[in-house]
């Protein structure tokens, strides 16, 4: 209801105006990603940083009348991050489309992922055996495809985090699964996944969520951020053999 009344419709319309008015359009978007660099070599460009901190800076702007509103001013913590969270999926909503970064190597990882598909077993991944006998962990599968299908940032870090305990509920099964063992695990869970646009996604939540996040889910980040890395380096040196050549 509080997003309805006058004055802080009137904040959110104008928000939405300033950024889709700034003088620069999908064509000035230089990000660049390169995942053979030892640094991943992920670049944001100064249109995407711009629109990054006009967005933040509104939001947090924004979430000071909220709670100054007599409608939230007894709202319990619970409540009110709720509150900023439905605020920021209805701007995402309506700037989608400007503020999503477009990285040039999704195409090329895209492509690799596409080409090869069905192809490279989890074996090449070097996940350890009696873990591969489980892959590609379908339902970790399924909670990484829904990625694409959200605006919000923030939904979008639950959706991998989510992701993240479904894969490692299912590890758990079978032992106890380290960092050497979710890493690759991951990568392969990305190739399974076949999500065309994952490292723009990666970026998008870094840009728009992270900043006010905890250490535990900037790890996760950067897990799916190695892990995207690693899966395009083990396809662009994997070799099919006759017997995949033959399917």
């Amino acid at each position: 209801k509080v997003f309805k009344v006058g004055a802080f419709k009137d904040e959110v319309d104008r928000i939405v105006k300033a950024v889709k008015d700034l003088p620069f359009n999908r064509r000035d978007c230089k990000c660049a990603a390169d995942p053979t660099r030892p640094d991943f070599g992920f670049d944001v460009c100064s249109a995407c940083q711009t629109r990054s901190d006009m967005f933040l800076d509104s939001i947090a702007g924004l979430k000071s009348q909220l709670l100054g509103h007599d409608l939230w001013r007894r709202a319990s913590g619970v409540d009110v991050k709720i509150g900023v969270h439905q605020l920021e999926r209805q701007i995402t909503r309506l700037l989608y489309t400007p503020l999503f970064p477009a990285f040039s190597s999704d195409g090329q990882l895209h492509g690799l992922v596409s080409s090869l598909a069905g192809l490279v077993p989890a074996e090449e991944f070097l996940i350890e055996d009696k873990y591969c006998r489980q892959a590609p962990w379908p339902f970790a599968v399924a909670e990484l495809r829904k990625l694409s299908i959200y605006w919000s940032p923030l939904d979008k870090l639950d959706c991998l985090l989510q992701t993240l305990n479904v894969l490692r509920s299912s590890l758990l099964l079978i032992g106890q699964p380290g960092g050497d063992v979710m890493l690759p695990a991951v990568a392969f869970l990305i190739y399974s996944a076949g999500i065309p646009n994952i490292i723009s996604n990666l970026y998008y939540v870094k840009l728009y969520a992270l900043i006010d996040r905890g250490d535990e889910d900037k790890t996760s980040w950067e897990l799916f951020l190695l892990a995207t890395c690693v899966c395009q380096q083990i396809l662009h040196n994997f070799v099919p053999g006759p017997q995949s050549l033959a399917l």
